[in-house]
């Protein structure tokens, strides 16, 4: 078991989900854990840099980023990305760029993750 230190760094080209931009945010999650960064409002191109750690995590543990848009009623989903742990190494610090699925167009969702495993 381990832990991982995951930033969310920015997205590209998100849908447009308001009259003319988005309000997006992520939710980060990993096992029963989740976390969410801040709201960015009017933007395409979002820029969040927050960072989260998730506890009790192993190499075949899994991240899932959902993005979405805030709304007042109800928020709508401008995608979702899957980010597996396998082959990181312990200590490794890792930049990637994921592809959001569900979503109309190609957008990019770049993390930076690092991971420390206990052994014994």
């Amino acid at each position: 078991m381990g832990k991982v230190k995951v930033t969310v760094l920015k997205a590209s080209n998100l849908k447009i989900a308001d009259n003319d931009s988005s309000d997006p945010y992520v939710i980060v999650g990993c096992g029963k854990q989740d976390h969410k960064t801040k709201t960015v409002k009017h933007t395409l191109d979002p820029e969040w840099n927050e960072s989260f750690e998730f506890e009790d995590v192993t190499p075949s543990s899994m991240i899932v980023f959902y993005v979405k848009d805030k709304d007042l009623f109800k928020d709508d989903s401008l995608g979702n990305a899957i980010l597996t742990l396998e082959g990181l190494q312990a200590g490794q610090e890792v930049n990637r760029s994921l592809h959001l699925e569900g979503a109309q167009q190609k957008i990019r969702l770049y993390s930076q993750h690092s991971c420390h495993y206990l052994v014994g």
